[in-house]
């Protein structure tokens, strides 16, 4: 997926060092290492925090880190999202960092149009209602996962650096909190699964974003990498 050069290995390093360090009271952004347009997927393993400014650079690598001209262009349009500025000033790293952090003390706490604001329980505006079962079927429909040619990823795999990183952030060690205060040491992210008395599957599942919903089933309020 990737070429195998100095920006590639400049990446890693920035994405490395990113999941083994804690970052207290500082503005972070959320990162896709394989990206979403290129078959990256939304999960715990594929996601990583990077300051404001490690993110756009990670951005400017990834142009030089891919070899044909449709991810090239991919790329640089996910670039140019990030470069848009209302005054029309060009943004550099060093800018957009200053400026996304402005942005963030702009909207935190009271200034956020939903500080104060609870959306679930009754104070949920779907609370007591249901889909209907044209909505349901449309909501399945496009939740069902797309094979073949129409799957983005469809005739690509991933390199063996990239399969070696995956492997490894699955077998990091993780702490999971419960709502009872409960915290507890596993060695990898399958062996959650075990731990609650099911597979390991379930364990693997857990650990990924789109599945944070089942938490509550399970009694869990937080899951991190031990070592963050």
């Amino acid at each position: 997926m990737f070429e195998q050069n100095k920006y590639t290995e400049v990446y890693y390093k920035i994405i490395d060092r990113a999941k083994n360090r804690v970052l207290v009271n500082q503005y972070t952004e959320n990162h896709h290492i394989i990206p979403k347009s290129m078959g990256g997927k939304r999960t715990r393993d594929n996601e990583v925090k990077l300051t404001a400014k490690e993110h756009y650079i990670c951005h400017l690598l990834l142009i030089r880190m891919v070899s044909s001209r449709k991810d090239k262009r991919k790329m640089c349009f996910a670039l140019h999202g990030m470069r848009r500025s209302r005054t029309g000033k060009r943004y550099n790293s060093g800018l957009y960092e200053r400026s996304r952090i402005r942005i963030s003390e702009l909207i935190s706490g009271k200034n956020n149009p939903s500080y104060g604001k609870r959306y679930y329980g009754s104070d949920n505006p779907f609370y007591g209602k249901t889909h209907t079962k044209e909505a349901k079927e449309k909501m399945s429909a496009a939740q069902k996962r797309k094979t073949g040619p129409k799957n983005s990823f469809y005739g690509k795999k991933h390199t063996e650096k990239t399969k070696k990183t995956l492997g490894q952030i699955k077998s990091k060690p993780i702490r999971v909190t419960f709502t009872d205060g409960k915290i507890i040491k596993l060695p990898s992210q399958k062996s959650l699964g075990t731990y609650l008395g099911k597979s390991e599957h379930l364990g693997l599942k857990l650990n990924k974003v789109q599945f944070s919903h089942l938490w509550e089933k399970y009694n869990i309020l937080r899951i991190e990498n031990e070592d963050v």
